[in-house]
């Protein structure tokens, strides 16, 4: 039997798990989560879970990173972290056989094609094009972006920092938070907003306009509170959820995913009642003379936050 390590690496929570493949099927044999700023280093995770599964060696093995992989494959950074990865290293210092090295959005496009049809939430049917184009954007401690294009076979995916490019405010509300942001980060991205920390300046941008004092509280309290009815929170996260809808219509402007937009990440499924009430369809499609044929792009919402870990156990069993 093939051993397989799969790992899921972020900002806030770092995902491993160890599975034997064997004919097309996976028997999971240790799988673990870590808080990632816990740690000093990614060395550190990796040295955890080995005293926790008691591996001898691995054949295949996929890290999905939340940052830049260099060009060659050879080295990756985790973009809100100081960590770094470099694939040889892996292999030397793990007894890991192969391994890969890839943009954890990546992962999550490769993921897409393990999703029952329940782990999915349409928000706008569309029309979907047979083997089009399909773009996946998810925020959680940071933006990822990914497209997937056919290439007479199958998709193939190709990864991005389409996240990091800068915010563009579609209305005046838009135009004073941009301000408003900018007194701290000169260079407003699109992550600036669309992340966690980006819930956190909508929140603290939306006390200040009602010349209120905002409470220090992390994207998660205000998710909370905002479900519970607290009116400020409520504000902020439904102005997420506009900014969001705007920026993914931009993006899909870009790269025209006839064959759907895939919306991952922590925030959308875990604030799924918000999502579907607020404006986010409205303002995907709200481009001036473009707004018909964006509402022909099929829009889901992804339930499964483990896409991007079982994109990389895909990956790493390919190999």
């Amino acid at each position: 039997m093939t051993k397989i390590l799969a790992a899921d690496i972020g900002g806030t929570k770092t995902l491993l798990q160890l599975s034997e493949f064997n004919n097309n099927q996976y028997q999971l044999l240790c799988e673990h989560r870590y808080v990632s700023q816990d740690y000093d280093s990614f060395d550190d995770v990796m040295t955890a879970f080995h005293k926790k599964s008691g591996y001898s060696s691995i054949d295949h093995a996929c890290f999905a990173i939340a940052g830049p992989i260099s060009n060659d494959g050879e080295n990756a950074r985790v973009t809100n972290l100081p960590w770094s990865l470099d694939r040889q290293h892996l292999s030397d210092n793990y007894a890991i056989n192969d391994v890969q090295l890839i943009n954890d959005f990546h992962a999550v496009a490769v993921g897409i094609d393990t999703l029952a049809d329940t782990e999915l939430l349409t928000l706008q049917e569309g029309k979907p094009q047979h083997h089009g184009p399909q773009l996946v954007i998810g925020a959680g401690t940071g933006l990822g972006v990914a497209l997937r294009v056919w290439n007479g076979k199958h998709y193939q995916v190709l990864a991005s920092e389409a996240g990091h490019a800068g915010f563009a405010p579609a209305d005046l509300q838009q135009r004073q938070l941009l301000d408003f942001v900018s007194v701290q980060h000169p260079l407003v991205s699109r992550e600036y907003l669309l992340s966690g920390q980006g819930l956190v300046n909508i929140y603290r941008f939306i006390c200040d306009q009602q010349q209120l004092t905002a409470n220090n509280m992390d994207a998660e309290n205000i998710s909370q509170l905002a479900q519970q009815g607290d009116k400020e929170c409520r504000d902020a996260l439904m102005l997420f959820f506009v900014i969001y809808g705007s920026e993914a219509g931009n993006l899909a402007l870009a790269t025209l995913p006839f064959a759907g937009v895939y919306i991952a990440g922590g925030i959308a499924a875990k604030n799924i009642e918000a999502f579907t009430q607020s404006d986010f369809i409205k303002a995907f499609s709200s481009k001036n003379k473009m707004q018909s044929l964006l509402s022909n792009i099929p829009i889901h919402v992804i339930k499964n936050e483990l896409v991007g870990l079982h994109g990389a156990r895909c990956l790493a069993s390919q190999q």
